[in-house]
């Protein structure tokens, strides 16, 4: 499964793209959603390779942009990815209603990495059976 991580700590990019690769999932991360083609590009360009991620786990906060912002874009663009996941140590009510209206997942930082595989696991699931019935 192809995973888009953003989070501007470079630790944090660091851990998740670890993380993830260990357990079988291509990653492509960057550091903020301004440096990401999906962002910049006036159309999804996830149509150059065929294939838009299958998961995006991104950062609320982070320079250029947040990670709603991105989330909104992405479906603005035709992104085909529907599975986003937003992390944040602190949420405002704002952030939560508005990650709700979207219908994200989120994470509160620190969270265990066992939440995070459940969720992608649901992801590859949803994946799978639309590949099937597709």
């Amino acid at each position: 499964m192809k995973v888009l991580v953003l989070d501007d700590d470079p630790l944090v990019r660091s851990f998740l793209q670890g993380f993830l690769v260990r357990y079988g999932h291509e990653v492509v991360s960057y550091p903020s959603p301004v440096a990401c083609p999906i962002f910049t590009y006036p159309v999804c360009p996830c149509g150059m390779d065929g294939r838009c991620p299958d998961a995006v786990l991104t950062d609320v906060r982070m320079p250029g942009a947040d990670g709603l912002t991105f989330t909104e874009e992405l479906r603005r663009k035709g992104c085909r990815c529907q599975h986003v996941a937003l992390m944040s140590g602190t949420w405002t009510d704002a952030d939560l209603a508005r990650s709700k209206r979207l219908g994200l997942t989120v994470f509160a930082k620190p969270f265990h990495a066992d939440k995070l595989l459940v969720w992608l696991s649901r992801v590859e699931k949803t994946a799978a059976s639309t590949a099937i019935h597709a």
